[in-house]
């Protein structure tokens, strides 16, 4: 395309000469370019997508208004208006083989975002609100590393971040993701053959990982999954590896066997050293933890006692959270200093110690009944907290165990979990289930809009509307004016104009969903 200047001996120009140029202005310029026959192949695709976008705007016209209000809240999200976020959605249905969605339809508030509190104040030109959250969730996403199917997922790990992450099927394959489980590759320490994957572990940002086979082979990888490496802490024989855990960069390690022996390793498992905590002896050692780096260890024999290190192995001191008995200890997790820990048995209790093990606090998440504990973690410091129960529920906590809360990943039933995992502040999380499937969660108080509507137009939120998007970690204040903008201190001029309003507040999951509105309020604006 060349733009011209006085085309044809004239000041301007327009149309074709001998279907060779064409002459136009775009932006007050005249130009001039090749023409071109305008294509119309009407291919079947082509055909389709016109019917079904003529189809969809004489729908929306049909709507009610409570149904085309129904997209306003999505619309705010991304941007958009209404209408275009019920083509949007609605295009993208019908590219699955979905039929159309008239109302937009919301799952209930309360598997994904908290309950909201809300006090309005007016003012000069503005309302102020302050919004709190009285109860923040875990929104649960689904992951297929496998495919579409049902699989004995016996392993997880995270990274950090909970960016990296790693998973084990046992009678399957090893998976890792870079992306937070939105996308995995399958690796292969063992070659291209189904294994009984049985414990993996991660350092802090996902690099360096151990996994290991039930009976087996011990691997490691120092390239986030991509290469591995056999290691022999118990020699050239399969072994039945039962227990794993790493320090927060992959040097110090620990390996255990099912009627077998402990060892350690103090250069990412180039060599090990045998480890008797509970003398010179066969255990079934099976689950293990381990601090940030490699001096405070725990781990347990299933059945038998259980045990903590103060010096990355060396010595071991027995622990008894349940008495001077033995237990099948089947869930274990270490803050990254070893002082806050936590320890569950099979048919058993829940139990937490904030001092490396001296002394034990019997824990309730599932009330004051014996339940099969199978797996747990810890974020960083001790305080978030996540356990599961096999044939049971999953439970959090944000106060190191003092109290609970259920979540629900695979929604209001019982399910075999046999592994669980969290980043360093507990915000991300891994659930999986054997026979099952697999889940990732993010902990979090979500983001919410307010809205806000003249009195008279209740019923017609694209009216004149105020919002603002803000995060909820706690009580939050801000001021809204009718530009959206957050924090907008308007004055006389600006802002909404006085009268009376409503006010409502609508929780947003980060991945989209919409919850359940907080009733109409008054506010009033002088």
């Amino acid at each position: 395309m060349a733009y011209v200047t006085g085309p044809l001996h004239s000041i301007t120009a327009g149309g074709g000469l001998a279907k060779t140029l064409i002459y136009q202005t775009y932006h007050h310029r005249t130009y001039v370019k090749n023409w071109n026959k305008p294509r119309n192949d009407r291919t079947a695709k082509e055909v389709g997508i016109r019917a079904m976008v003529y189809y969809l705007c004489k729908i929306w016209q049909t709507l009610s208004a409570e149904d085309q209000a129904s997209w306003f809240l999505l619309a705010l999200q991304q941007n958009i208006s209404p209408y275009n976020a019920f083509f949007k959605a609605n295009m993208e249905r019908w590219t699955n083989t979905e039929g159309p969605m008239l109302a937009l339809q919301t799952p209930p508030a309360a598997a994904y975002a908290p309950t909201l509190v809300l006090t309005a104040t007016g003012g000069d030109g503005q309302v102020e609100l302050e919004i709190s959250p009285t109860v923040a969730n875990t929104i649960w996403t689904e992951r297929k590393p496998a495919g579409d199917a049902v699989k004995d997922w016996e392993a997880t790990a995270s990274d950090a971040d909970g960016t990296n992450l790693i998973v084990a099927v046992y009678g399957g394959r090893l998976y890792t993701s870079s992306n937070s489980g939105t996308d995995w590759t399958e690796r292969k320490p063992a070659g291209d053959a189904v294994k009984n994957w049985y414990a993996v572990a991660s350092d802090a940002d996902g690099t360096n990982l151990i996994a290991c086979i039930y009976p087996g082979r011990l691997y490691t990888s120092a390239d986030s999954g991509a290469n591995w490496t056999e290691r022999k802490p118990a020699g050239d024989a399969d072994k039945q590896w039962s227990a794993l855990a790493s320090d927060a960069d992959g040097t110090n390690l620990l390996a255990g066997i099912c009627a077998g022996r402990l060892y350690t390793s103090a250069d990412s498992g180039a060599t090990w050293t045998e480890r008797q905590p509970a003398g010179a002896a066969d255990k079934d050692w099976r689950p293990a933890a381990s601090d940030a780096d490699g001096t405070n260890l725990i781990v347990a024999a299933d059945p038998g006692r259980l045990y903590t290190s103060a010096d990355s192995g060396a010595t071991w001191t027995e622990r008894q959270p349940a008495g001077a008995a033995d237990k099948e200890w089947t869930a274990i997790a270490s803050n990254s200093d070893g002082t806050k820990l936590l320890a569950g048995t099979y048919n058993g209790r829940l139990y937490t110690s904030t001092n490396g093990g001296a002394s034990w606090t019997e824990r309730q998440p599932a009330g004051a009944a014996d339940k099969s504990w199978t797996a747990a973690d810890s974020d960083t410091d001790g305080t978030n907290l996540i356990v599961a129960i096999y044939d049971g529920r999953i439970y959090t906590s944000a106060n190191s165990g003092a109290t609970w809360t259920e979540r629900q990943p695979a929604g209001d039933a019982n399910k075999p979990w046999h592994n669980v995992s969290s980043d360093a502040d507990g915000t991300n999380l891994v659930a999986a289930a054997y026979g099952g499937r697999l889940y990732t969660g993010i902990y979090t108080a979500c983001p919410a809009v307010a809205i806000f509507r003249d009195a008279a137009t209740i019923t017609t939120p694209d009216r004149r509307i105020a919002r603002a998007v803000l995060t909820l970690d706690g009580n939050s204040e801000a001021t809204w004016t009718d530009t959206g903008q957050v924090g907008a201190k308007a004055g006389p001029t600006g802002g909404l104009p006085a009268g009376d309003y409503h006010y409502m507040a609508v929780p947003l999951s980060l991945d989209g969903r919409v919850g359940t509105p907080t009733a109409d309020q008054p506010a009033t604006v002088t």
